[in-house]
């Protein structure tokens, strides 16, 4: 709202109807840190969130159906013992979604396009047996437990290069076998997947085109 101080990571963020009755923008231009980060669209138009700088959310987010993104900072979820429950209500994301820490669990379909990714670190990424859409996943690095739940959603990687990536496994449990993991670049770049050895549901190689796919260790 109007007036209000910067957020901690102990406080929570809205940007509302009470923000402003009809269409805005905001624009981060420097790191926000909050607990929940909630976005409403106004009573008239549609909220829209710009600029490039980080995230750093200690809490939920969720995201307003129908408001304009064109922000691109990298959302970063941390918090030892938090929760995050991620809503994106059929919004999409350009960035990079990391989970650091906490237990996070997606509340619908997750999509993120261009030059983003998901990374996962650390504790618990459970995406709740909806479906995600993401160039790729990131497993790395292995220092830290850490459980990947894909439940019996699909999981649509359309990148190029390492697809799904793991340093290693040994702090990693995935928790995969009702899941569906579909390739689809049908571009002349190289697709890797890395198994690792873990079990999967039904992997789905739709991409055709010059680029190999190249399967890395068993899945």
């Amino acid at each position: 709202a109007p007036g209000a101080s910067v957020p901690t990571s102990a406080d929570n963020a809205a940007f509302d109807s009470a923000s402003s009755a009809i269409a805005y923008t905001v624009t981060l231009n420097a790191t926000l840190t909050c607990l929940n980060l909630t976005f409403g669209n106004p009573l008239v138009g549609v909220i829209t969130v710009a600029g490039a700088s980080g995230l750093s959310l200690f809490g939920n987010l969720t995201m307003a159906s129908g408001m304009t993104r064109t922000f691109t900072g990298a959302i970063a979820f941390g918090g030892v013992g938090a929760t995050h429950n991620v809503t994106s209500n059929g919004v999409s994301f350009e960035q990079a979604i990391r989970f650091n820490q906490g237990n996070a669990v997606l509340q619908d379909a997750l999509t993120v396009t261009g030059s983003g990714n998901v990374r996962h670190s650390a504790d618990v990424l459970d995406f709740n047996g909806f479906n995600v859409t993401t160039p790729s996943v990131d497993q790395t690095p292995d220092v830290l437990p850490r459980t990947w739940i894909l439940g019996s959603g699909t999981l649509l990687l359309t990148g190029t290069g390492t697809l799904l990536g793991h340093s290693a496994n040994s702090l990693l449990t995935i928790s995969a076998t009702s899941s569906t993991i579909r390739i689809s670049d049908t571009g002349a770049s190289g697709k890797t997947f890395e198994g690792r050895g873990f079990t999967y549901g039904t992997l789905d190689i739709t991409s055709g085109g010059a680029g190999a796919v190249t399967l890395s260790g068993s899945a």
